[in-house]
């Protein structure tokens, strides 16, 4: 299909005033069916962050046979949403529909006046330029929080075309801000930052986070929900054991990550204060996702999961059953039974039932400040048309 078969990666693109726009180039014309799928890949190949200047390789997941495919190449630049979010929950309990991914489902007709999810996995709060201005160019995706919400601009005018409306649209709908802060924190510590270097890029984080919710009921949202970080110290599949002196014994957790979380969520919490003041109106959730999922891993079996907190259900083995060279949804992972017996589901993010526990403790519980359950006491209003945005 290709016009130039022989083409490297560099030959598919141009920078024009600093921005890479693509041009793969085909030397055949697509039938009606093609053009949405050639859409599709577009879309995906706008979210892949390029070096400039830098190497033209690329390397993706061989198949099962030991050769490489184009279809296993289209499987690696596809992003993998968590499937399983609290979002999922929290729309189940007030009757709000289930949201399409907006990133595969924008070249369809797709109708998204009942909510869109925005959320790829692997995005980060801060941009990629904040990680390339301090080396990091290796990014896996360049779906960052600031991407997202420019989604989120492009396809509000196919929503409402009169602004008036819009407003009103916005002031119904419920926003589901993150997480955020997570991946960027793992993204850097990857690179080699030690806590103490992981503590001062804490409040550009959470003001980029704060100044995304400034934005939204700017322009006309009213419910917003921001969620704090989850407790990233027990997620050893990717933070590495903790050492003797660093242990937390309640939870064997890693105890400097989650003083870092605790400190994340604390200057996040004093962004929401002042958001508040500054839009007496709006209803800002806080999300303790900390809290809400910390008490599983000092006693999983309380919880119902019996195979532990750490454990990862689905991955290539390893400790933890993790292993970055091959990663859930890679041909040499796999995934346990009883998925309902593991908190973890690949490593990264909970699975179902770990969601199912954290939503329930955020719907029932003490974990939103203030409780979603007095805050949105209309969500629960049967025939009321709720739009939800994540």
């Amino acid at each position: 299909m290709a016009s130039n078969r022989e083409a490297f990666v560099s030959d598919c693109f141009e920078w024009n005033d600093g921005v890479l726009v693509w041009n793969p180039g085909f030397r055949i014309s697509f039938f009606e069916w093609e053009v949405e799928l050639i859409s599709s890949l577009r879309a995906l190949l706008e979210g892949c962050y390029i070096k400039r200047n830098g190497e033209d390789k690329r390397l993706w997941i061989e198949e099962p046979s030991g050769t490489f495919s184009v279809k296993s190449f289209y499987k690696s630049i596809m992003p993998i949403s968590n499937p399983s979010c609290s979002a999922k929950r929290i729309a189940e309990e007030f009757g709000i529909p289930l949201l399409p991914a907006y990133l595969v489902s924008r070249s369809k007709e797709q109708d998204f006046r009942g909510g869109a999810n925005f959320a790829v996995a692997g995005g980060t709060a801060l941009d990629a330029a904040f990680f390339a201005e301090r080396g990091i160019e290796d990014l896996s995706t360049n779906y960052s929080m600031g991407v997202q919400l420019n989604w989120f601009m492009e396809l509000l005018p196919t929503l409402c075309p009169d602004s008036s409306n819009c407003r009103d649209m916005l002031r119904r709908s419920l926003f589901l801000m993150g997480e955020f802060g997570g991946n960027d924190y793992s993204l850097v510590y990857q690179k080699g930052w030690s806590t103490p270097e992981l503590h001062t890029v804490v409040s550009q984080i959470t003001t980029a986070i704060s100044s995304a919710v400034d934005m939204l009921i700017e322009h006309g949202a009213t419910t917003v929900m921001v969620p704090g970080t989850l407790p990233i110290g027990c997620f050893l599949t990717i933070f590495g054991r903790p050492s003797k002196d660093n242990y937390e014994p309640l939870t064997g957790c890693r105890k400097d990550l989650n003083e870092l979380v605790s400190y994340h969520n604390q200057q996040l919490q004093k962004e929401l204060d002042w958001m508040r003041d500054k839009h007496p109106n709006a209803i800002i959730i806080y999300v303790d996702y900390y809290n809400a999922a910390l008490p599983v891993f000092g006693s999983p079996y309380q919880f119902g999961f019996s195979k532990g907190a750490f454990v990862a259900c689905c991955g290539g083995g390893g400790p933890y059953n993790f292993n970055s060279s091959a990663p859930c949804g890679s041909p040499w992972a796999k995934a346990f039974n009883n998925t309902s017996l593991y908190w973890n589901w690949d490593g990264r993010h909970p699975t179902e039932a770990g969601n199912r526990m954290i939503t329930t403790g955020l719907i029932e519980g003490p974990y939103t400040i203030p409780p979603i359950t007095s805050s949105c006491p209309s969500l629960a209003s049967e025939n009321v048309n709720h739009p939800h945005y994540e």
